[in-house]
């Protein structure tokens, strides 16, 4: 069987060429981009394909030697490559990131509490640069008949064969609220072990909150909360990327009138260190309505820290499903605060942990891959 890799985000090319390395699979990787910043170790083997060149052409016109496409991250530039094989063969399927459908505007309200849309009420309320920049590129778009972002989505999905995620329970909500054009479901693996990370056993009275400085992870609700319980301990904000400058001001003129012990990370820190700073908390929190940071919430399971996410984020029923002890913001963070109950049973740690360690095994791969062999006869 032979694979088309299409990717075009430097971050990811080389955790996504690792997990087909051990496949039997001819594997083709090409960098759709119109410019080649990847300066991974895998330059050898990851192909340079600008949009509309040559190579792009005679990739286009060879697609049926293919079985299979994977295009990750669904982007204008893979919208239009898809168009152009659309009337091939090859089965298309759809690496989902995240942001290709939560980045629509029409979820916005969806995936924010009511306290942060006040927020960013009261910010876009003022003179907001990269406000008026958003107006002015809507504005040419409509001039120029661009195509708004839904719509070449969803034309894309009529061609799509499938789409690759790994939780079935967000992949059921998106696709309610898409009006059920998403294309039909498989179900990614995991990939990132973590088996050198041990819990600290001596956790510090300490809360971890969100996991970037974007508005998406509502930290406003989270932080109303330990102020109305005189919450005593540290509480700790990554804000060190997913900035947008108005609402990080407004955050930071908040957090000085609390009164509360913050320490807010604005600087980057590599991973060895974030694993130690995370280690360090009895407890996190994710008070987004949607997946964001799965990674940092799988390197708080692996670290043992009792995990609270949102009943409005559909991750909290895929661990849970999964047989995790996660915990609801809504119905648990406010008890345990006032019961001193912020550290996980040692029973659960481990129970997270073992339960963890079947997700990401390799006979996952081993499992998407016979799933490809199928899809593609």
């Amino acid at each position: 069987m032979r694979i088309a890799h299409f990717l075009s985000d430097s971050k990811f090319v080389d955790e996504h060429i690792n997990k087909y390395i051990e496949s039997d699979f001819i594997n083709d990787y090409f960098y759709l981009k119109r410019e080649y910043n990847y300066t991974g170790i895998n330059r050898d083997i990851v192909n340079f394909l600008p949009p509309e060149s040559e190579e792009y052409t005679d990739i286009i016109n060879n697609i049926e030697k293919y079985d299979i496409v994977i295009l990750y991250y669904l982007n204008p530039d893979k919208s239009r490559f898809i168009e152009a094989i659309k009337h091939s063969n090859v089965k298309i399927i759809w690496s989902f990131y995240g942001v290709e459908i939560y980045g629509l505007s029409s979820f916005r309200e969806k995936v924010l509490s009511e306290i942060t849309l006040n927020a960013l009420k009261k910010i876009d309320n003022k003179l907001d640069v990269a406000k008026i920049k958003v107006l002015i590129v809507r504005f040419i778009n409509k001039f120029r008949k661009k195509k708004p972002k839904v719509q070449w989505i969803q034309k894309s999905c009529e061609r799509i064969d499938y789409f690759l995620w790994y939780n079935k329970f967000e992949y059921d909500f998106l696709n309610e609220q898409l009006g059920n054009i998403l294309p039909p479901f498989i179900q990614a693996p995991l990939n990132i072990s973590m088996e050198d990370v041990v819990p600290n056993k001596d956790k510090q009275n300490s809360i971890l909150i969100g996991n970037s400085a974007a508005y998406y992870n509502n930290h406003l609700d989270a932080l109303a909360i330990l102020k109305a319980n005189n919450f005593d301990g540290t509480i700790s904000l990554p804000f060190s990327y997913g900035k947008n400058l108005g609402y990080e001001a407004y955050v930071k003129k908040y957090l000085a009138q609390l009164g509360l012990n913050i320490n807010l990370i604005e600087t980057f820190v590599g991973y060895e260190d974030y694993i130690k700073f995370v280690n360090s908390h009895a407890a996190a929190v994710y008070p987004s309505f949607r997946q964001m940071g799965l990674g940092n919430i799988f390197i708080a399971v692996r670290c043992g820290l009792k995990v609270y996410l949102s009943e409005k984020n559909p991750t909290l029923y895929w661990l849970r499903d999964k047989g995790m002890k996660i915990y609801s913001i809504e119905q648990d963070f406010e008890k345990d605060l006032i019961n001193y109950n912020l550290k996980l049973d040692l029973a659960y740690i481990e129970l997270n942990n073992a339960i963890y360690t079947t997700m990401v095994g390799k006979k996952n791969n081993l499992v998407l891959f016979e799933e490809f062999y199928t899809i593609s006869k």
